[in-house]
C-alpha cells in the first residue's frame, strides 16, 4: 500500500479467502463463498471474483471456482473449478479452457485439485491431491506427474 495504511477492501457479509495480487499490483482476484459461512476446506461452493484497487469495483470472474492465481501477464486468472478441475479463464474474452481434470491424462480418479498453481513456462500445475490419492505433484500438460511428497 503506497501510503502504509490497512483498510478493508470488502464488506460482503459472505466468506472472501485466498486473495492474490495481479502482477502490475491494480487488482485483486480472489474467492467467495455462495453462502453464508463455508469452510475452506469445501471446494465446491465458491465463486472467483476481481477487485479494482482504486476504485473498489468488484466483477465476478466466475462461478463454481475457488483458489484463484493470475497469469504472469495479468490477462488470465487460473482456478479449481468443482474440486477435480484446473481452468484458464481469459479475462477479456471470458473465454475458459480446461486445462487438468481428475480422472484424464495421468492424473487419477476421484481427486481433489487443492490449490493449485500454474507455470505457464514449463506448461505444468504444482498441486496437491486430495482424495482417493494424498500427494504434492507437479504435473505438466504433456507428461506424466512427478512426485514431491506425500501431501498434506
Amino acid at each position: 500500500l503506497p501510503d502504509l495504511t490497512i483498510r478493508r477492501l470488502t464488506t460482503h457479509p459472505h466468506v472472501d479467502t485466498f486473495p492474490r495480487i495481479s502482477p502490475d499490483g491494480t487488482q485483486i482476484v480472489f474467492a467467495r463463498s455462495r453462502e453464508p459461512w463455508v469452510s475452506q476446506r469445501n471446494p465446491l461452493p465458491w465463486s472467483i471474483y476481481r477487485l479494482n484497487m482504486e476504485t473498489g469495483e468488484e466483477v465476478l470472474v466466475s462461478d463454481n471456482g475457488n483458489t484463484p492465481t493470475w497469469s504472469e501477464d495479468g490477462r488470465s486468472v487460473y482456478f479449481q473449478r468443482d474440486g477435480g478441475a484446473f481452468v484458464a479463464h481469459d479475462l477479456a474474452t471470458g473465454r475458459e479452457t480446461l486445462l487438468f481434470t481428475s480422472g484424464q491424462g495421468q492424473i487419477p480418479p476421484s481427486v481433489d485439485l487443492q490449490t493449485p498453481s500454474f507455470s505457464e513456462r514449463r506448461q505444468a500445475m504444482a498441486v496437491t491431491f486430495r482424495g482417493a490419492k494424498r500427494a504434492t505433484v507437479v504435473v505438466p500438460r504433456d507428461g506424466a506427474p512427478r512426485f514431491a511428497g506425500g501431501g498434506c
